[in-house]
């Protein structure tokens, strides 16, 4: 049976004045939480506060089996055993966050952010992609984006559904309207464990996969 547990008692007092969580995410084996004010470790047992690491943070991020945040105006950086670590202070990072960082090619990965599309990150520095998903998001409103257990990449929009990208930056395929996804608004996906996409949307939520689309929405009691 589940049993809520109060983390914060974890905490010194001085720490557990916090009023938002604003992001969860699990990097290995630990779940890093991010409130205004600090970030958080958890690895089962323990949970670390990481001094100085949140303020302008945007969010903890996983590259190639590490956690990655971007500190706004000063570049991203990788933690290393609670140390920090410059990964690219292209001036990309001094107005603009990213939603993600994803493997993309052999030796780089994807960042993204709402006005800025797919960029292309390769060896610290940052470049605009071409293809049709990087237009494609672009114009649609980029939310988030994940990485496929078959290497291809998934990304959300506001305005315009999900879309799947293959490995040479090209739409693969479309989840929208036609494909019966009612709402366009998505700000949610996930993989599971037998590789089919959930779709986080406001009219409800989608999983697709090779064969039909499943809707749960309040006509399945969903509140």
């Amino acid at each position: 049976m589940a049993q809520r547990r109060q983390n914060s008692e974890l905490l010194p007092p001085e720490l557990r004045n916090f009023d938002n969580m604003w992001f969860v995410d699990v990097v290995g084996p630990h779940v890093y939480f991010q409130t205004f004010l600090n970030v958080f470790r958890w690895d089962g047992s323990t949970l670390t506060v990481l001094a100085g690491v949140a303020g302008r943070t945007h969010a903890i991020h996983e590259m190639d089996g590490q956690p990655v945040f971007h500190r706004r105006g000063e570049g991203l950086f990788r933690l290393r055993d609670g140390w920090e670590d410059m990964v690219s202070k292209d001036s990309y990072f001094e107005e603009n966050g990213t939603f993600f960082v994803l493997p993309f090619g052999d030796n780089g990965h994807l960042v993204g952010g709402p006005r800025t599309g797919l960029q292309h990150l390769v060896n610290g520095s940052v470049e605009p992609t071409t293809g049709s998903v990087s237009e494609y998001v672009r114009e649609h409103d980029l939310y988030g984006g994940i990485a496929l257990a078959d290497g291809r990449l998934a990304f959300a929009t506001l305005a315009g559904g999900a879309v799947v990208m293959d490995r040479d930056g090209e739409i693969d395929l479309l989840l929208d309207e036609a494909a019966g996804v009612e709402s366009l608004f998505v700000h949610g996906l996930f993989q599971d464990r037998d590789a089919g996409l959930w779709l986080l949307t406001r009219s409800g939520i989608y999983r697709a996969d090779l064969g039909p689309y499943s809707v749960i929405d309040r006509e399945h009691q969903l509140p």
